[in-house]
């Protein structure tokens, strides 16, 4: 029999991601027993709190000593795209691994390939072609056509959909129901409103609400 990989997550808020990434793990153990988690990092919440049954037994600070625990690696269970790129540089000092989770539900279709550290969530479809990067987060009921490109440390929040041939560049945040119809290019760092409908290529450090979506906000210097 296969040992379990003792892992931690990040991220103990209780109504945040944990809840989520708790839950597709049990689905992924059900079908073959392959984590034990061991404990919570947390940079806010004090050191031996309980958050949904799991102590906090580390911070940013005391990373380096989770593998004296017989921690193998992390799962991210934050939100934020800068946090999760900010996390993922202080695991690879420690050299712990950054854990892809895929719920069993999900979907994948050919040649389909997935960066160390993101999450697929439920009832997610990601067709033939497509790359998703590092610490990506693919929210509940997501669909990405054939042929997408997302680049490292974006967030789709839940309900999302592209079409075909779609590129969305590194640390872009989609709102929840959002549509992106084929060829088009979200920049780098911009932010598509919940239930936006992007028609036209989406430059960097902008955000576009509406249908079909505009630019309502430049990042400063942009």
């Amino acid at each position: 029999m296969e040992k379990e990989v003792k892992i931690a997550i990040y991220g103990a808020r209780e109504t945040g991601g944990l809840a989520s990434v708790l839950d597709i793990m049990q689905r992924i153990n059900q079908k073959k027993k392959k984590y034990k988690i061991i404990g919570l990092i947390d940079d806010k919440i004090e050191s031996g709190r309980k958050c949904l049954g799991y102590k906090v037994i580390a911070s940013k600070q005391s990373l380096s000593k989770l593998k004296d625990k017989g921690v193998f690696g992390v799962v991210c269970a934050i939100g934020d795209n800068k946090a999760r790129e900010r996390i993922a540089s202080d695991l690879e000092k420690t050299g712990l691994k950054y854990i892809t989770l895929v719920d069993p539900t999900a979907i994948l279709g050919f040649n389909v390939k997935i960066g160390e550290g993101s999450v697929i969530y439920p009832n997610v479809v990601i067709n033939s072609g497509t790359t998703i990067g590092r610490g990506v987060l693919v929210n509940t009921s997501c669909s990405i056509d054939h042929d997408n490109k997302i680049h490292d440390f974006v967030n789709l929040s839940p309900g999302v959909h592209t079409a075909g041939r779609v590129v969305i560049e590194k640390g872009v945040f989609i709102g929840s129901g959002a549509s992106i119809i084929p060829d088009m290019t979200i920049g780098r760092n911009s932010t598509i409103g919940a239930g936006a409908v992007v028609i036209e290529d989406i430059p960097p450090e902008v955000t576009a609400v509406g249908v079909p979506a505009v630019i309502v906000k430049k990042s400063k210097g942009v």
